[in-house]
């Protein structure tokens, strides 16, 4: 078993290699995205209380104006330091942050969330900047890195050497060993959530035949003559009236096609796992379904803590630290796992 674990390892290790290095490091960078972009976007993070007072249609049609060609898709509500609405734009695979004032509804500037070195960073992470090619690699990769941890733990554990005998006669095996056992199970737990994002449809899938999901919602035909569609503003304060005093995370932009879906917080902004919702007819803005975070069934749950856990958006700040220095010994064990086989290539004479 020891013969078999040990050429899997090493035969997915060295590929992998470089895989694990960029994909560990980009991912200790954006677990802190949300802290760099308030550091390196200043005039969208001022802090303070948000006034709001704004007619959201007219800032939309406003929007719509300034931006032809881009679809709005949310309003981002004002959170923590940023009490501005954040308008979020797509066009084909362009994206672009508008920032809007509540209170005034003046459009205060905008933000390409692909820009900049963090941008970068965060694109490389998500598809080794190589597009849908890119996203499908990274799914493999996670495939490889998870079958890795499974044997590393095998390899690695300690039987007739110590990790303090490593130290003493061999720190780049003890490096290796010792990073590999701290970050193992994180490890494989960080690989299947990060597979999620390239199979989702197959990992709902398996969900709905193992766990209970929330029922799909239909909307029903309307009447004839229809009713008047209720502005933007009126499905914002009925969506707010099934909870009153909660923050909004998240309004969609109405599609009269589907059910429009409001989420709010019952957390930190960062934790966008933990939010009850409420969904209503855009067509009509009839309540549909009000679905506290308690009452969300086993599968939803799950599906939300897949991201949830990927990154680290729970247990505030211990949590971020603890996720970086597993990305950064994710990283360090490619290097220390290459300079192991050279090693043992050069003793070898086959």
């Amino acid at each position: 078993m020891s013969a078999l674990f040990s050429r899997i390892h090493f035969w997915l290790g060295i590929p992998l290699a470089i895989y694990a290095f960029l994909i560990g490091f980009s991912g200790a960078v954006i677990v802190f995205k949300d802290d760099l972009n308030a550091a390196l976007h200043p005039r969208f993070h001022p802090g303070g209380s948000p006034s709001f007072g704004a007619n959201p249609d007219q800032a939309l049609a406003e929007i719509r104006r300034q931006y032809p060609g881009w679809r709005p898709l949310s309003f981002t509500w004002p959170h923590d330091d940023m009490p501005y609405w954040m308008i979020f734009l797509l066009r084909s695979n362009q994206s672009l942050e508008v920032y809007v004032h509540p209170g005034t509804g003046e459009i205060l500037g905008t933000r390409n969330p692909r820009e900049g070195w963090v941008g970068w960073v965060e694109s490389l992470h998500t598809n080794l900047r190589f597009g849908r090619e890119g996203r499908l690699a990274n799914g493999y990769g996670a495939i490889g890195l998870f079958l890795l941890s499974a044997t590393g733990i095998y390899l690695a554990w300690p039987r007739r050497r110590t990790l303090r005998a490593l130290w003493r006669h061999d720190r780049p095996r003890f490096w290796h060993y010792a990073l590999g056992l701290f970050s193992a199970l994180w490890l494989a737990g960080l690989a299947f959530t990060g597979g999620y994002y390239t199979w989702s449809k197959d990992y709902v899938a398996v969900v709905n035949q193992v766990l209970p999901r929330s029922p799909e919602i239909s909307l029903a035909p309307l009447p004839t003559p229809p009713p008047p569609t209720p502005s933007l503003w009126k499905l914002m304060d009925l969506a707010q009236q099934a909870f009153p005093g909660k923050a909004i995370h998240r309004f969609p932009v109405p599609d009269p096609r589907f059910p429009l879906r409001v989420t709010f917080r019952e957390g930190s902004f960062a934790q966008f796992h933990q939010v009850s919702s409420v969904t209503l007819d855009p067509r009509t803005g009839a309540i549909l379904r009000v679905q506290p975070l308690g009452e969300r069934p086993a599968g939803d749950a799950f599906l939300g803590w897949l991201s949830g856990y990927h990154f680290g958006v729970f247990g505030g700040r211990p949590v971020q630290l603890l996720w970086a220095l597993i990305g950064v010994s994710i990283a360090v064990l490619g290097p220390t796992g290459v300079w192991m086989w050279i090693r043992r290539r050069s003793r070898s004479p086959r």
